[in-house]
C-alpha cells in the first residue's frame, strides 16, 4: 500500500516545501521539525528519529508514563545512583519515502515535565494515525535512567516493559506487550491481557494477573499483613523462592510453587483444570487451602510437618501419600477422603478436587 504524502500535506505548494526541505535532509539537521531533529536511513525502508532529553531529578519521587493505543515499542527504566533523569526517544519508522518518514514523526509527540513529585512522560499519536490500516509501521523505543527508589506508574499498551530498580513502588497496565521487572521495595501491581510476565525480587503489597502468557515471579516476600496475589489464565503461573503467604488463581493451565516458605495470613491456590506441582521448605503454623477440578495435585511438603490434613477428591479421584507419617482414624479415611495429622498438628493443609483428579502427597 503507498503512503500518499500529498494527502496528508494538502495543496501543491505545501508538497513542494516539504519536498526541497527533505531534498536537504542528507546534510542539514531538521531543526525545524519538532521532535525529529534527524533522520536516520536504517534500510530496509526504515527510518529514525532520535532526541535526548537530560533535567535533574531533585525534588522528585515518581515516574508517570501514558501511551496511546496504536503505538508500540519498548521502554527500558533503569534506576541508578544520582539525582538526575536521562530520557532517550527513538522513533523507528517503516514507510516508502524520507518524507512519509518525517510525517510519520512529527504524528509522535512527547512531553516531560515535572508535576508536583512526579515527572511525567505522555507519548501520543492522533486518533487515525497514518500508519493505520497500511502496509507501514511506527514505533517508539524509550530508555530512561532515574533515580533509586522512586515510584513507578505506567499505562500504555503495545510496548515491551524492561524496568530494572530499585524502585519503591511500580504500578503497570498494559496489553499485548511484555513486562520484566526487577526490586520493588514496598508495592507490586502489574496487569495485562496476553503479556508474559517476569517478576524478580518483588517485597510488600504485591498483585500480578495476565492471560494467554506465561507469569513467572521470583523471589517474592510478601506483606505480613497481606498475601501476594497472582493470576492467570489461559497461561502458566510459575512461582519461585515465595516467603510469606500467597493467592493464587489459575485456569486451564498449570501452576508450579516452589521454594515456598508458607508463614502468616492463610494462603490459596485456586484452580480450574490446571495441574498444581506445590513443594513446601517449611510451614510454620501456616494455612493452606488449594481447590482444583478434574486435575491433579502434587505437593511436597517437610517430613518434620505439622498440621492438620483433610484431603479429599471427586469421583473417580484418588489420593496417594509418601515418605509423611499421618496419625489417622478409620471413620475418616477412605478412597476419596483422607483426614489426619502430622506431628503436634499446629498448621492446618485442606486439598480438594472437585471431579476426577489425583492428590499425591509427600514428604521431602
Amino acid at each position: 500500500m503507498r503512503f500518499d504524502v500529498r494527502r496528508r500535506c494538502g495543496k501543491s505548494a505545501q508538497w513542494l516545501t516539504v519536498g526541497l526541505v527533505c531534498l536537504a535532509v542528507l546534510t542539514v539537521p531538521l531543526q525545524s521539525f519538532a521532535q525529529a531533529p534527524k533522520v536516520h536511513r536504517l534500510g530496509g525502508g526504515r527510518y529514525m528519529t532520535e532526541t535526548v532529553n537530560r533535567l535533574p531529578g531533585a525534588g522528585l519521587k515518581g515516574l508517570h508514563i501514558t501511551g496511546p493505543a496504536n503505538l508500540g515499542g519498548q521502554v527500558v527504566i533503569t534506576a541508578a545512583p544520582g539525582d538526575s533523569v536521562r530520557v532517550q526517544i527513538a522513533r523507528v519508522l517503516k514507510t516508502e519515502s524520507i518524507e512519509a518518514a518525517i510525517i510519520f514523526a512529527q504524528e509522535i509527540t512527547t512531553r516531560l515535565e515535572p508535576d508536583g513529585n512526579v515527572l511525567r512522560f505522555d507519548i501520543k499519536t492522533p486518533t487515525n494515525a497514518p500508519w493505520e490500516g497500511t502496509d507501514w509501521s511506527a514505533r517508539c523505543d524509550v530508555t530512561i535512567v532515574i533515580p533509586k527508589g522512586w515510584d513507578l506508574t505506567i499505562k500504555a499498551h503495545h510496548f515491551d516493559y524492561d524496568l530494572i530498580g530499585p524502585f519503591r513502588t511500580a504500578v503497570v497496565s498494559t496489553e499485548y506487550g511484555r513486562i520484566n521487572l526487577e526490586d520493588v521495595s514496598e508495592k507490586t501491581d502489574v496487569g495485562g491481557t496476553h503479556t508474559p510476565m517476569e517478576l524478580t525480587n518483588l517485597r510488600g503489597e504485591i498483585t500480578a494477573h495476565t492471560s494467554y502468557a506465561k507469569l513467572e515471579a521470583r523471589g517474592i516476600i510478601a506483606s505480613a499483613e497481606k498475601a501476594a496475589v497472582f493470576g492467570n489464565q489461559y497461561g502458566a503461573i510459575v512461582i519461585e523462592e515465595l516467603a510469606g503467604a500467597v493467592l493464587v488463581k489459575s485456569e486451564y493451565a498449570p501452576l508450579t510453587l516452589t521454594d515456598a516458605v508458607l508463614v502468616g495470613s492463610a494462603s490459596r491456590l485456586i484452580g480450574e483444570g490446571s495441574h498444581f506441582r506445590v513443594t513446601i521448605d517449611e510451614f510454620a503454623d501456616a494455612q493452606l487451602q488449594i481447590q482444583n477440578s478434574n486435575a491433579d495435585v502434587l505437593i511436597s511438603v517437610p517430613q518434620e510437618l505439622s498440621a492438620r490434613l483433610n484431603l479429599a477428591v471427586g469421583r473417580g479421584g484418588t489420593i496417594h501419600t509418601k515418605n509423611v507419617e499421618i496419625q489417622t482414624r478409620s471413620g475418616l479415611l477412605g478412597r476419596g477422603r483422607l483426614e489426619g495429622v502430622c506431628g503436634s498438628g499446629r498448621g492446618i493443609i485442606d486439598i480438594e478436587i472437585s471431579g476426577a483428579g489425583t492428590i499425591d502427597f509427600r514428604g521431602d
